[in-house]
């Protein structure tokens, strides 16, 4: 079912672009991920996708894909490492811009999926649990030329209902292509 929701998300964000290729107000990028829990620095690394669409100077739409595999979570589900998958649709602000660079600040809602890195080792059989969630960033985007950027951002992500207990944040470096 997630590779299902990931691989849709990835299609509507390739189906979105030639809409807007236009105006050149439409990015799509990919970047590196670390991830912790309780600020903790020896947890996991991961690997993202952005896509979206700047709807004024100062606010643009995006959804963001996250892969972390092997993450070192410990709640609730097991004491094993977990893979983490999540999809989250957001609305970001840019409050302070300039030629060098623009800081951000995003916040939305998506869905988080976790189970058991490793199942065959589970005494519990297979354990995943799927829910929504909330996610919020700040970070910089720093411009390298008229296409591309350098994003760098903190971001946190908090599970809701089921996943209540899931909670971490992660630091990204993400390559922009705008187009």
């Amino acid at each position: 079912m997630t590779r299902r929701v990931l691989l849709i998300a990835g299609l509507l964000a390739l189906l979105i672009q030639p809409a807007f290729a236009e105006k050149g107000d439409t990015f799509m990028g990919v970047g590196g991920h670390f991830a912790g829990k309780n600020f903790e620095f020896d947890k996991s690394s991961g690997a993202s996708f952005v896509a979206g669409h700047h709807i004024h100077n100062d606010w643009a739409l995006l959804l963001e894909t996250l892969f972390l595999d092997d993450f070192d979570i410990s709640n609730p589900l097991t004491d094993d490492d977990v893979d983490v998958r999540q999809v989250a649709v957001m609305l970001r602000w840019y409050p302070v811009s300039s030629d060098r660079a623009r800081a951000y600040l995003s916040a939305g809602l998506g869905y988080l999926d976790i189970h058991v890195s490793d199942d065959g080792t589970a005494n519990h059989g297979k354990l995943s649990r799927s829910d929504a969630c909330a996610r919020g960033n700040m970070g910089i985007d720093w411009p390298l030329n008229d296409t591309l950027s350098l994003e760098v951002e903190l971001a946190g992500t908090a599970g809701i209902d089921d996943l209540s207990l899931v909670s971490f944040h992660d630091w990204n470096m993400k390559l922009i292509y705008t187009f």
